[in-house]
């Protein structure tokens, strides 16, 4: 409840006084955070060393915790979020990759990893006037997740933690948006990312393989001056019907898209739980999102 308390206050806080400001008590935030959080700071360590061939790595990981502070401060402030200013401030490259996939009517994921700024990401299907469902995990307490919930979707952008919401909405020819770089509650595919196993997330692919659905990578970024990029991958061609070869050869496809972008702007990946120190245990291609999607 302490973290719920503190989180209101500065929902309430942030969008009365100066962005400005904001962002100078966002910065203030991180370094006081990446100095006395040493469990989040050793799994975003953890996680870059991974990445990073040479460089800062504990530079890169201050950064991380910049960036997300930096979101926290956007977060507060979307409900005023003006969508013509983000547009202005915005550079949207590959934009008709997205636009083709919608088009064609099989249902679209857009299939991201926490690099940079998710949520503003997404406005960009708002902006052309496509409704998006986005997938995301249930915080605790539910408070908690109820007010991330009113923020995140301020502009008409429907958050859900059901998989047979996802499954309707890409059934019904709409556009979901997920996270592809980590897995929640221990269930995944064993892969090879950024050179060593890992247990990774199948969703995207088994929604994909399962619905006709469209994958089509996408990734936003913060530039300097509250400024953003936007970048959008060409879709996948996934591989055949919904087997286990194709599973896998779909999950590889798109974790190479991940690593690229990721390799890229390691300073913005945003994760701080560890990627490879996870329980590996369990079947190559996850079984519960097939449950899932029978219900």
């Amino acid at each position: 409840m302490l973290k719920y308390a503190a989180f209101r206050i500065a929902a309430w806080l942030v969008p009365r006084i100066p962005v400005a400001l904001s962002y100078g008590m966002a910065w203030l935030a991180a370094e006081l955070a990446y100095r006395f959080a040493p469990g989040p700071r050793r799994a975003v360590t953890a996680n870059l060393r991974r990445v990073l061939e040479a460089g800062d790595v504990a530079g890169a990981v201050r950064s991380v915790f910049r960036t997300q502070a930096y979101n926290y401060v956007d977060l507060f402030l979307m409900p005023r979020l003006d969508p013509e200013w983000l547009a202005s401030r915005t550079d949207t490259v590959n934009l008709g990759s997205f636009l083709e996939a919608h088009a064609q009517r099989k249902g679209v994921i857009v299939a991201t990893a926490h690099l940079g700024n998710f949520d503003l990401l997404v406005q960009m299907t708002r902006a052309h006037g496509i409704p998006v469902t986005v997938l995301v995990e249930h915080l605790t307490p539910e408070q908690l997740f109820q007010t991330v919930i009113r923020l995140r979707g301020a502009h008409g952008v429907r958050l859900t933690d059901s998989p047979r919401e996802v499954l309707q909405t890409l059934r019904s020819e709409g556009v979901v948006a997920m996270a592809a770089d980590r897995v929640l509650q221990g269930r995944g595919a064993r892969v090879t990312f950024f050179g060593e196993p890992a247990l990774m997330p199948a969703g995207a692919v088994e929604l994909a393989l399962r619905t006709g659905a469209v994958i089509v990578p996408a990734f936003g970024l913060r530039l300097p001056g509250r400024c953003y990029r936007i970048t959008i991958e060409p879709a996948l061609a996934l591989p055949g019907p919904p087997d286990p070869s194709a599973r896998h050869a779909g999950i590889r496809e798109l974790l190479n898209v991940l690593e690229r972008h990721i390799r890229a702007h390691p300073e913005q990946w945003v994760v701080f739980q560890p990627i490879w120190d996870q329980t590996m245990a369990g079947e190559d291609i996850p079984r519960e999102p097939a449950r899932a999607l029978a219900r």
